[in-house]
Parts: C-alpha cells; structure tokens; sequence
C-alpha cells in the first residue's frame, strides 16, 4: 500500500512538473529560440505563434513569427553560403517594388507608374546590418502607395551574423516608436 502511494505521488509529481515546464517554455519559447540562434531582440511581451524550419542542399531557413496586442513581427533566420549576395538581393527586391514601371492599361494619361516618395522605405544602416521604414497592407506585404492601402507601419531589417546565419525581421503595428526599439535591440551576440 505504501510503495502504490509513493509511486502514484511521484508520478503526480512528474505529471505536474512536466506540465508546468510545458507551460513555461510555451511563454518563453520565443526568447529561448533567439537564445539558442545566439541572437538577441527585445521580445519579452511576444508570444510565440509560429515557428517552420525548412533545410535543402543550399540553405537552411528557421521562421518564427510572433505577436503581443499590438505588433507583429516575423524573423527569418537563414544559414547560406555567400551571405552579401543574399543580402544584396533581398534589398534589390525590396527597393524594385518601388521602381517605376510601365503602365499595363493603353491610352492612359502617363506611361510611367510611380510610388510617391513619401511611401518609400526610408534606409538606415547600422554595423551589422540594415533596416527599412515602410508601408504595408492587411496581408503584411509591402509595396503599399497608396493611403487607402495602408493598413501598418512597419520596419524590416536585415542583418549578418556571421556564421549564425543571416537574420530578417519583419515588424507590423500601427505607430512607428512602438517598432524601433524593437528592431534597433537586435544584437548578433547574446545578452
């Protein structure tokens, strides 16, 4: 009777312990993961939403995305061969979408389609890395010209880590002070 009791308390022990750690890494999974990337980023009111690892003979890509009441962001951790040639594609796509292009429609008034400089990303560049203010819509995409399609402010960085792999973060929210700090906290180093 008393070796069933002891066994029965011990695994109610194990069944309750097992779950608080379940809980507890549930909440600070998202902190743990930049921990073990040896990356660092302001994300204590984040909670994780989701994570995807993807890996082929060239590259290995970790996402997570995540969000508190207000912002969402979403960091994409890639480990690749030539990390400036990734980088510098990345900031061509991003600043094409702001190009100007031809009109598709015949016999408009202009053949030329332009984005207003005030809804082009404004660069700033940091020792490791870049970042963007921008616009983008309810599907968070950039590329946004217009007022009537903007639905967030955003920052998107990019940053190289070294061997770590190069690292882009995407933030979303509604006030431009709220997204700084978060980004500009990004540090390659634990800590």
């Amino acid at each position: 009777m008393k070796k069933t009791l002891v066994v029965l308390f011990l695994f109610l022990g194990l069944f309750i312990l097992g779950l608080a750690l379940f809980f507890i890494w549930n909440q600070k999974s998202l902190q743990i993961r930049l921990w073990l990337w040896g990356v660092s980023l302001d994300t204590n009111k984040f909670k994780l939403t989701d994570f995807v690892r993807e890996k082929d003979k060239t590259l290995q890509k970790d996402t997570l995305e995540a969000q508190n009441k207000e912002i969402s962001i979403k960091v994409i951790k890639t480990v690749i061969v030539n990390h400036q040639k990734f980088i510098d594609d990345r900031i061509y796509l991003l600043q094409s979408l702001f190009e100007p292009t031809t009109s598709p429609y015949p016999e408009v008034l202009t053949n030329v389609l332009e984005c207003p400089l005030e809804f082009r990303p404004k660069k700033e560049s940091f020792e490791s890395g870049t970042i963007f203010q921008l616009y983008a819509g309810e599907r968070f995409s950039f590329g946004v010209c217009s007022n009537d399609l903007v639905e967030y402010k955003s920052i998107y960085g990019i940053f190289d880590c070294g061997k770590k792999g190069v690292f882009e973060i995407s933030l979303f929210g509604k006030k431009w002070e709220d997204l700084q700090p978060i980004v500009k906290s990004f540090s390659c180093q634990n800590g």
